[in-house]
């Protein structure tokens, strides 16, 4: 399987669970400033960052308007976020827009958008969050083989 885990990150914390997922997934791991073009025959993209003011950042918005349809046409793609440990509706979720943007461009989302949780406003990780991330990547993996 080709996979390719995109990300932003503002304190490193969504790279740390964006690795995760890459070595879960065996899986190209690359921050958006890298990130020219996707490549053609992906089996699936992965695309995370963090939540700000309940959504997207700015750099990962205006990477998400430069995909066009043609990019992520019939793709399959999963999104996930960074966020406080808070209730959704306090929070957002940066996850959720990520997903939405995708699949307005055509994408497969093959999960529900997911968020891992931080202690503070620069992190830490919540305690067991690489380990969920991993889990999650497994479980993207046999969604995939099985699609």
């Amino acid at each position: 399987m080709r996979a390719l885990v995109i990300y932003d990150s503002l304190y490193g914390n969504t790279a740390r669970i964006a690795q995760a997922i890459g070595a879960a997934l065996s899986a190209e791991v690359h921050p958006i400033s890298e990130v020219k073009a996707i490549p053609t025959k992906l089996d699936l993209l992965v695309i995370g960052g963090p939540t700000q003011m309940h959504g997207i950042d700015q750099p990962l918005k205006n990477f998400l308007i430069k995909l066009s349809g043609q990019t992520v046409e019939d793709v399959a793609v999963a999104a996930f976020d960074t966020r406080y440990h808070w209730p959704e509706f306090l929070s957002g979720s940066a996850a959720k827009e990520i997903a939405q943007r995708l699949e307005e461009n055509g994408a497969h989302l093959v999960a529900e958008p997911e968020s891992f949780f931080v202690d503070g406003k620069e992190g830490p990780l919540s305690e067991g969050e690489l380990d969920r991330a991993t889990q999650w990547a497994g479980q993207l993996a046999r969604v995939r083989v099985s699609v």
